[in-house]
């Protein structure tokens, strides 16, 4: 039985009894709104459908109207929809898990022309202004929300629905004291009207026994902000209309604070929502950022109306409920909590299904169907370089059942992600890389380290092996006068080999590597919770409104003088950061001290100091450093694949030495390492088969 227990205790939440008390929040699969890719958006939801799985999902799929979306191709609930959501929902309910629709309507965050919300705004994130919708026109917003409620009900077999009221969804531009702006009765002390009279109907609607979820802004973490009498008082009425389930968001709009990424300690936000759950006793949702599992627990027993909410977690291991309760906590694949909130775009922007870092299974389960076993008993695969892309291949091969043997020349593993785990507060990822080194050795990979492949020696060694290259990529070195100075490094050298450097530090770049870059160089010791809060202006929201104290409080940073130097406009910076995720790391590293050099370029360099020349007619400007890092833009490492593209190798290229710009991230990585395997097995069986039907021309 689990140390856990409280975990699996069941829970009644409205008519229903749930089996346990842990649930599966809103996740984005990137396959929403594809009919192409339907039953793997209902098998990704299914394959968490497990004895010891989510008493509970919540399932984001798309807006409730066209005004409603997020995006203008974004999609919306409808027919289509249901009749797809139906094949989920029956298995799932069957299977003892409950499962709630979330009805969504973006308001100000919608960026299109169509946008609505209580009072027409200007979004700074979107660059879109909404329309504020008449007096007239109320009604038939609110309608939107019930016919979708009934559809979800008697279409969809859903087990109820969850109104989104977070962030600056619709139904928070008219609760919010900021946004909401009107002089009629939907505004001033009757704004809530418009989220009661949802309810309301919704409940007569749909009758009384499936679960009403309600998520709302716990603080919203700007000066104004909903007060907390106000919101103890809202949920109260909210419960006496029907609601079954509250859920808590953080921040109205908040980009630069770092709500649930690895800047945010575990379980952060737990005691705030706990004191507004306490305030009445309908069941509610310990929300993102995760508490460990100590924590979970520990909240659990202390409240026995509360579950708890993952997401991420539940992405990167679909088993997370099982291991758990059968004590195996140590073979949980660890969410990374990385900054892309399970990638569903590439660096250049272009859209993809979810990846995972931790599991490249995540969205498409590992299937051997699609490949003739038998005609591949003779293949043997040769992968160079083990970053995210070779271990990738490397499992896939090995599952595949064939011989495998990764050649790394460091004497470790990981590439760029093992970079990434010497960044402060990203160590999680050593423990990912060595959970994969292990796995990759019980699944029979030969792991070779510290070996400099070449051509020859890929000839003298493994002559009958067919071959992958993922060797990666490395810093573009900008031609500079003075970049081979002896105070210049590479961000390879500062991690890699340790190098030393000063108390006056230029970081040359504007990218996630440089910000990892920063973030090592500065090296800010970890925050206990409370000096967290403390550092970003967080108070308590009973004293301080909407738990914002005005003003961030000075905290203890870095005597090391460290600058960003980028040709970027400080716009394009912040819009670089915003598309992203940076925004937050921008804002904890300028807390910590970081200077940023804009529109700058770099004319020359020395032993002791940068010039650097700005846009227009400026003079230049002598900034005095000990060290230059280069972080900025990086080239394949594609010394093997010239030399071994002239010789008679099967081979495949994969990872971030393809397209070192829009191929960087490890989950990206890791797809293209698994496509990698799959091009040789083509061009493997397509060069037996012509072995074949050559032999057998010979002997007729």
């Amino acid at each position: 039985m689990s140390s856990y227990s409280e975990l699996f205790k069941p829970i009644q939440v409205g008519s229903y009894r749930l089996k346990n008390r842990f649930t599966m929040g809103p996740v984005t699969t990137g396959l929403e709104g594809d009919s192409k890719v339907d039953n793997e958006w209902v098998d990704f939801y299914q394959k968490r459908c497990l004895t010891k799985g989510p008493g509970l999902f919540t399932l984001q799929y798309g807006a409730i109207s066209v005004s409603g979306k997020r995006l203008i191709n974004q999609p919306v609930l409808d027919n289509a929809f249901y009749n797809t959501a139906f094949r989920l929902t029956s298995f799932a309910r069957a299977s003892g898990t409950e499962i709630l629709l979330q009805l969504n309507h973006y308001g100000l965050d919608g960026a299109h022309f169509g946008a609505v919300s209580a009072t027409g705004l200007f979004n700074q994130e979107t660059r879109y202004s909404t329309h504020t919708i008449p007096t007239i026109l109320i009604d038939h917003f609110i309608n939107q929300y019930v016919q979708q409620a009934h559809n979800a009900i008697h279409k969809g077999g859903f087990t109820g629905v969850e109104i989104n009221a977070s962030r600056q969804t619709l139904p928070n531009t008219f609760i919010s004291p900021i946004l909401n702006k009107r002089q009629d009765y939907w505004g001033g002390e009757g704004r809530f009207e418009f989220v009661y009279q949802i309810i309301k109907r919704i409940r007569q609607k749909i009758g009384p026994q499936p679960i009403i979820s309600f998520r709302l802004c716990i603080m919203d973490l700007v000066p104004y902000g909903s007060s907390w009498e106000d919101l103890t008082t809202f949920t109260k009425n909210l419960s006496q209309l029907g609601v079954d389930l509250f859920t808590f968001d953080i921040g109205l709009s908040t980009p630069s604070i770092p709500i649930n990424t690895e800047l945010t300690p575990p379980g952060v936000w737990y005691p705030f929502i706990e004191e507004l759950a306490s305030q009445c006793e309908t069941p509610f949702m310990l929300s993102s950022s995760e508490g460990t599992l100590d924590d979970i627990h520990h909240s659990l027993q202390h409240y026995p109306n509360a579950l708890v909410e993952l997401d991420h977690s539940l992405v990167a291991d679909f088993e997370w409920g099982n291991k758990v309760f059968y004590g195996k906590e140590d073979t949980i694949t660890q969410c990374a909590r990385c900054g892309s909130h399970c990638l569903t775009k590439k660096m250049n922007g272009e859209d993809i299904p979810l990846c995972c870092v931790s599991n490249p299974y995540a969205l498409f389960p590992f299937s051997s169907h699609e490949v003739n076993l038998p005609i591949l008993s003779n293949l043997k695969l040769l992968i160079i370089g083990a970053g995210p892309a070779g271990m990738a291949a490397s499992e896939y091969a090995a599952r595949l059942g064939l011989q495998v043997t990764l050649i790394e020349e460091r004497p470790f593993l990981g590439g760029l992600l093992k970079i990434a785990s010497m960044v402060p507060g990203k160590e999680i990822y050593q423990k990912l890389l060595d959970q994969k080194e292990q796995q990759l050795l019980g699944l029979g990979v030969e792991v070779i380290k510290g070996i400099h492949a070449t051509t020859e020696w890929i000839k003298n060694n493994y002559p009958n092996h067919s071959v992958i290259i993922t060797t990666g990529c490395q810093s573009a070195i900008p031609d500079v006068t003075g970049i081979d100075s002896i105070n210049v490094l590479t961000f390879e050298d500062l991690f890699l080999k340790k190098a030393p450097i000063g108390h006056r530090v230029a970081i040359l770049g504007s990218n996630r590597i440089a910000f990892n870059t920063a973030r090592y160089v500065v090296n800010t010791e970890a925050l206990t919770p409370n000096e967290w809060l403390k550092a970003w202006g967080i108070g308590d929201p009973k004293i301080h409104q909407a738990g914002c104290q005005g003003v961030i409080p000075s905290i203890d940073i870095s005597d090391r003088i460290t600058y960003l130097v980028t040709p970027l406009e400080l716009r394009q910076l912040r819009d670089y950061t915003r598309v992203n995720d940076l925004q937050p790391d921008l804002q904890w590293l300028q807390m910590n001290g970081l200077q940023t050099v804009v529109e700058a370029t770099v004319e020359s360099i020395d032993t002791s100091f940068i010039r650097i020349k700005y846009a227009g007619d400026t003079p230049s400007t002598i900034y005095t450093v000990d060290h230059v890092v280069i972080a900025d833009e990086l080239e394949p490492k594609d010394e093997l694949l010239e030399d071994i593209a002239h010789q008679n190798i099967i081979y495949a290229v994969a990872g971030s030495m393809t397209d070192p710009q829009s191929l960087f991230g490890g989950a990206v990585n890791m797809q293209s390492g698994i496509k990698a395997v799959k091009q040789v097995i083509d061009k493997y069986r397509n060069r037996e088969q012509e072995t074949y039907h050559h032999k057998q021309s010979q002997q007729s």
